[in-house]
């Protein structure tokens, strides 16, 4: 039943950015498909989240400038999450069984810097729900440094 399941993401690098008002600060900044832009606001941030999606398929990095970051990557129903701390030495945090849907790895095909064969596979255990994805965004805008609570974690294992 698995087999055929997979969908090609492509994600390209910032482009264009996204004109503000002069008296925005913004908080966090949005990558997606259609370059960058800064928001302030949980509801600016979901309208943007979902004005990133190509069909089926989006991705958008969320960024405070100060170091961590999170990375979200859509494919049909699922997301995949990648928390990245404010530290070179630490691989991340990703999702821990969240998913309630068919028990299928999901491949995102990735174009950041890198050729059309560059590509995450994220076990069926390391998926969630868009909506728990978008929910995990808006904490994150507001707490950049910690790890969304809405979220069940695993943490990846440290290279020594």
């Amino acid at each position: 039943m698995c087999q055929g399941n997979f969908r090609r993401l492509q994600v390209r690098g910032p482009g264009k950015k996204i004109a503000r008002n002069a008296g925005d600060s913004g908080r966090v900044e949005v990558h997606g498909f259609d370059g960058t832009c800064r928001v302030e606001h949980d509801d600016e941030l979901i309208a943007q989240l979902r004005s990133v999606r190509r069909g089926t398929d989006g991705a958008f990095i969320l960024d405070h400038g100060g170091g961590g970051s999170l990375w979200v990557h859509i494919n049909g129903d699922a997301a995949f999450l990648w928390f990245c701390p404010d530290s070179n030495s630490h691989p991340g945090f990703v999702p821990n069984g969240m998913w309630p849907g068919d028990r299928c790895d999901v491949r995102f095909v990735l174009l950041v810097g890198g050729s059309p064969d560059d590509s995450i596979v994220a076990p069926w255990w390391q998926l969630l729900p868009i909506e728990a994805a978008y929910r995990a965004a808006v904490e994150y805008l507001h707490s950049p440094a910690s790890l969304p609570a809405s979220v069940t974690w695993f943490e990846l294992g440290r290279s020594k």
